[in-house]
């Protein structure tokens, strides 16, 4: 999720578009714990003024 996350940033997508992207994989590796839990739970990113991430 994370290369998907710096791909679409490197592919210049917009801010909304970006937000999707990360709220997907954050839901997916915090709160569906890689898809084992919590099924059809949505994750929304709103009014982000700084997140930072990097590549293990």
């Amino acid at each position: 999720m994370t290369r998907q996350m710096f791909a679409a940033l490197d592919a210049g997508v917009s801010e909304k578009r970006h937000h999707l992207v990360l709220s997907r994989a954050l839901g997916h590796a915090y709160f569906r714990d890689g898809g084992q839990r919590a099924h059809g739970l949505q994750v929304v990113l709103e009014d982000i003024d700084f997140i930072d991430f990097a590549l293990p």
